[in-house]
């Protein structure tokens, strides 16, 4: 996205708007017929994805703020353990290099997210016994993720242990939430108004 940049950006977010809002209220009736009782957040979500399948969002987005998140995956063994750690010395350095090249793109707020895969869950007891495995997946990994990054770092830092079930995926059938591991602050070369940073973040908003 910005020439002589390596590197990429894993998650990147920002504000989205409708062309017409009245086509997602239109779309969260139409949901709120097909799932009778379904929980709203879910049903909100439908009606999104109903918007956005129709070109209803607005596009380009609006680029008054641009948050860039980086990802890494692990998976937690019942026998063995946090695997995948990416804990060495090395890739925690490296990690910490790619947090500086998303405040360098000129992203108003950076964060690193880590996930955590556990093996699937059956039967009667499959949910309960998922969530108690995401949260020991949790307890395990977290003297890892802790070090992770600096304690002066600006960059939010968030967990997220999945506790899955068998026969669907994990966003409709698991278990385990978003757990916030130390806030973030606004990126201080953008605050600054940093000149090749305020550079780059043209490139970035243009690309």
């Amino acid at each position: 996205m910005i020439p002589g940049h390596v590197g990429d950006v894993d998650i990147l977010a920002g504000n989205l708007e409708f062309k017409d809002p009245n086509q997602f209220v239109a779309e969260l009736r139409g949901a709120e017929q097909k799932w009778s009782g379904m929980q709203e957040a879910a049903l909100q979500d439908y009606a999104c994805k109903g918007v956005t399948e129709a070109d209803g969002l607005k596009w380009p987005p609006v680029s008054s703020r641009v948050v860039g998140v980086e990802v890494k995956c692990g998976y937690f063994d019942r026998n063995d353990g946090p695997k995948s750690t990416k804990s060495s010395p090395d890739k925690v350095d490296r990690m910490r290099g790619q947090i500086e090249r998303l405040r360098m793109m000129g992203l108003n707020m950076v964060a690193l997210l880590d996930v955590i895969g556990n093996d699937p869950t059956e039967g009667p007891g499959a949910f309960i016994e998922a969530a108690g495995r995401a949260y020991d997946s949790l307890k395990a990994f977290q003297p890892i993720i802790e070090a992770r990054l600096p304690n002066d770092t600006t960059a939010a830092q968030f967990c997220w242990p999945v506790g899955s079930v068998f026969g669907g995926d994990e966003g409709m059938r698991g278990t385990g939430g978003l757990r916030q591991i130390r806030p973030g602050l606004q990126n201080p070369l953008v605050a600054a108004g940093d000149e090749t940073t305020m550079r780059n973040r043209a490139t970035l908003i243009e690309s």
